[in-house]
């Protein structure tokens, strides 16, 4: 795997902050020194930078170099509004002469409120997965994102693409990064409508339907997200789960309910309680150790009620 931590700015590429960030994406995806070292770079499919809402479409080559990955990000301004944002989305395939949202068995799009004068930004790739965390406006508000193909959980001709694409808003919508309103949510929350998972026959199931879930946080009142307290000073850091809503007594049947898609790579669930011994909690930004594994901690936009928050892997 592979990291980067880094601010985009309008005074980098293309005068907007959205654009100079599109570039270091690629930039990193196909030319980071540790996907160079394992011979997992990335190629280009597209990069259009001749309009305003640039597109850009990335293959990775897989977890063994040859399961392909697609994932697109495009910057888009909805409605020509002053909201400055990106998106997400990934396909089972790409068509040169497709739109970009026109690519082969695509995932919804899904928004990620940002800015085009600044903002920070945490990348992390692998050779089949993106994620990553933004810092918009001040005070911060944390935007999360991701797109990969997960863990498996089944065989691969059982669940031959076991992608998952989510962000902070479902679809290109007209929420800026400090709505509140509207009010954003990291995707690995309470059957969140901007995570979506394929399912092996090849449609996209959606926490907007309520059929999709992660473990630990669940539809939102899982008390056991709430009661994974630090041991010590050592804070519990989670696997994620994608898996169907569950039904309490009724048992799990391949892909029905209760059925488990995979698990995510890069992102686990933190309960944010103070520590016993230094009887403090943790602060966005910090970093944290399993394992010998770094992890940096955010929460979910700025909310810190103490299940709102996430670690995201960034190295070993």
């Amino acid at each position: 795997m592979a990291f980067e931590i880094g601010t985009a700015s309008s005074s980098g590429f293309g005068g907007d902050a959205r654009y100079d960030f599109l570039e270091k994406v690629r930039l990193f995806v196909t030319g980071n020194a540790s996907l160079v070292a394992a011979n997992r770079t990335w190629e280009v499919m597209r990069y259009n930078t001749g309009v305003a809402d640039r597109e850009l479409i990335l293959r990775a080559p897989g977890i063994a170099g040859n399961e392909p990955v697609y994932i697109g990000l495009r910057a888009y301004r909805a409605g020509g509004t002053g909201f400055y944002n990106l998106s997400i989305m990934m396909a089972t395939g790409y068509i040169e002469a497709a739109a970009f949202t026109a690519q082969p068995n695509m995932s919804p799009l899904c928004g990620i409120p940002a800015l085009n004068t600044s903002f920070a930004y945490w990348l992390v790739a692998s050779g089949q997965s993106l994620t990553m965390v933004l810092k918009v406006g001040s005070p911060g508000r944390y935007m999360h994102a991701t797109a990969q193909a997960m863990l498996r959980q089944h065989w691969p001709h059982q669940h031959p693409y076991p992608y998952c694409v989510g962000g902070m808003l479902n679809g290109e919508l007209n929420v800026a990064w400090d709505d509140g309103t509207s009010l954003p949510t990291m995707p690995y929350i309470a059957n969140n409508r901007a995570m979506h998972v394929l399912e092996p026959a090849g449609t996209w199931l959606s926490g907007q339907s309520l059929d999709l879930w992660a473990w630990p946080w669940d539809d939102g009142s899982n008390p056991r997200a709430q009661e994974m307290w630090p041991t010590n000073d050592v804070y519990a850091l989670s696997p994620v789960i994608l898996h169907k809503k569950t039904t309490f007594g009724v048992p799990a049947a391949p892909f029905g309910i209760g059925s488990v898609y995979g698990e995510l790579l890069h992102v686990r669930h933190l309960c944010n309680q103070a520590a016993p011994i230094s009887g403090v909690a943790l602060s966005a930004e910090d970093t944290t150790t399993l394992a010998s594994t770094t992890y940096v901690v955010f929460p979910d936009w700025n909310r810190t009620a103490a299940d709102r928050w996430m670690t995201l892997e960034l190295a070993a």
